[in-house]
């Protein structure tokens, strides 16, 4: 069996903010996301990432940034006021977004395999919802 070279994938949510006023002063979106954009990531330095709650305002100053010019960039829900997506150095085969879910496919040293990125919409512990939106991603899969 072949040894295939390791890679490596990181999922973060870009929007988090703390309800502490003081806290929110110091974390304002414009500096945490360029924070996260270019001194973070590239730190970390991984194949893809993938990240929720991305705004258009993140996306911007992705879009402007140095670290996207060595990463490829999802396809994503411009509708909604935040959203997942994925960031790769890995080139996507293909790219299903729906229902708040990317469905990324890859090939890595010539094996096919697929990245789900999802931002589920349950808020709180609601057991009955959390399987109605994984059993929806499943049979996205199944498809």
């Amino acid at each position: 069996m072949k040894k295939h070279k390791e890679f490596k994938i990181a999922t973060y949510n870009v929007f988090f903010c703390p309800k502490i006023p003081l806290l929110k002063l110091f974390m304002q979106p414009k500096f945490r996301f360029e924070y996260q954009i270019n001194k973070m990531f590239p730190k970390l330095d991984q194949d893809i990432y993938c990240l929720q709650e991305v705004t258009p305002h993140f996306l911007e100053i992705l879009n402007k940034s140095d670290f996207s010019n060595t990463y490829q960039i999802s396809k994503y829900e411009s509708s909604r006021r935040n959203f997942p997506l994925i960031i790769s150095k890995i080139p996507f085969e293909d790219i299903l977004v729906r229902d708040r879910t990317i469905y990324a496919l890859f090939k890595w040293e010539g094996v096919n395999f697929i990245v789900v990125n999802a931002h589920l919409n349950t808020l709180g512990w609601n057991p009955p919802m959390r399987r109605l939106e994984v059993q929806r991603i499943n049979k996205n899969l199944n498809m």
